[in-house]
């Protein structure tokens, strides 16, 4: 029912359609940008789409899905699925297939409308489709993404370049009355990705900076730890991982080498819109790697107390309790490298 299903029986795949269109409607524009305004180019540009929707996906020209609404901020859409006689079953009530189809162009529309067709690619996975009554009459479907859901999804594929994602919407006639309901899940990915992630070492005065703003928005700002603390005197003596995504950093830790081969790792720190995809723990196994390139034989670290199996996954041993800062409690852990 996705589109790249839907389309398997043509010569061209989906995002090929959509490359010819947005080809087609960007030569237009060239001819025209000295006269059009931005908002009509995006107005040229919402009407391709809504042609490919409506006219170029088999499914939704066969049972005359159209797109009746659209919000000012492309943001929120209503589709209809209109009340004749191809898509009704043999009880004049509207079909189930024509209904799912409906329920779940919208879900397509969403992402389509937010994110770059030529460059994404949305497929079903599961499918659950509730009828609560039957449909005897146009029916309508209302979904539409948040700038915080789209914002959310840009930033998880630019870290990971694929994602699984549940969206519901419901099925009504045109009088409110609630008939369907569609509960989805789907795997989006960015296609032709190439993550680029990777981590940098640095002793300069630019990765200290760098180092120093994410540790101001997460210990100072986010945490509420004090400045003072923070500036321990350690900065031109240690060594600052850096993790860069998309060129931005996001992440940090400082590997401060001390007396008889030991090395104090701290200032471990992820901005918190790229927490949860793994990015701590690329930052303490580099900074496990750097340690052994500076023959280190034990690692300290006083990380807060709830972190306590976050680290003992990687070998560090719980040693005391290292007392508070800011009501967040601190532990003492170490582990050996040799």
């Amino acid at each position: 029912m996705t589109l790249s299903i839907v389309y398997s029986s043509h010569n061209l795949e989906p995002v090929q359609y959509v490359e010819v269109l947005l080809q087609l409607s960007q030569n237009f524009l060239l001819c025209k940008r000295k006269e059009m305004t931005k908002s009509l180019k995006e107005r040229v540009n919402n009407l391709m789409k809504k042609w490919f929707v409506e006219y170029l996906v088999p499914a939704n020209r066969r049972f005359g899905i159209k797109i009746v609404t659209i919000s000012d901020d492309s943001k929120t859409f209503i589709l209809k699925l209109p009340y004749k006689r191809k898509n009704l079953n043999v009880g004049r009530t509207v079909h189930g297939a024509a209904i799912m189809c409906l329920a779940e162009t919208v879900h397509g529309v969403a992402v389509l409308w937010n994110f770059d067709p030529k460059n994404h690619r949305m497929v079903t996975s599961t499918t659950y489709l509730q009828f609560i009554k039957p449909g005897r009459s146009d029916l309508f479907v209302k979904f539409g993404l948040s700038e915080e859901t789209v914002e959310r999804l840009e930033q998880v594929l630019s870290v990971k370049g694929n994602t699984d994602v549940e969206y519901e919407c419901q099925v009504t006639d045109g009088d409110g009355n609630l008939v369907a309901i569609l509960k989805n899940k789907y795997h989006l990915a960015r296609l032709g990705y190439n993550k680029d992630m990777r981590i940098e070492v640095g002793q300069s005065s630019e990765s200290i900076q760098a180092s120093y703003k994410i540790r101001n928005e997460v210990f100072f700002e986010e945490q509420g730890i004090p400045m003072e603390l923070d500036l321990d005197g350690c900065d031109h003596k240690s060594h600052h991982l850096l993790a860069f995504v998309n060129g931005q950093v996001v992440g940090i830790s400082r590997l401060t080498p001390i007396e008889n081969k030991k090395a104090i790792l701290s200032r471990v720190a992820v901005k918190k819109e790229y927490r949860g995809f793994g990015i701590a723990s690329k930052i303490v196994k580099a900074s496990l790697i750097q340690a052994e390139k500076l023959k280190v034989r034990n690692i300290e670290i006083t990380p807060h107390e709830y972190l306590r199996e976050f680290y003992e996954t990687f070998g560090f041993k719980y040693i005391e309790k290292a007392g508070a800062v800011t009501f967040h409690q601190l532990i003492k852990m170490e582990m050996p490298l040799c």
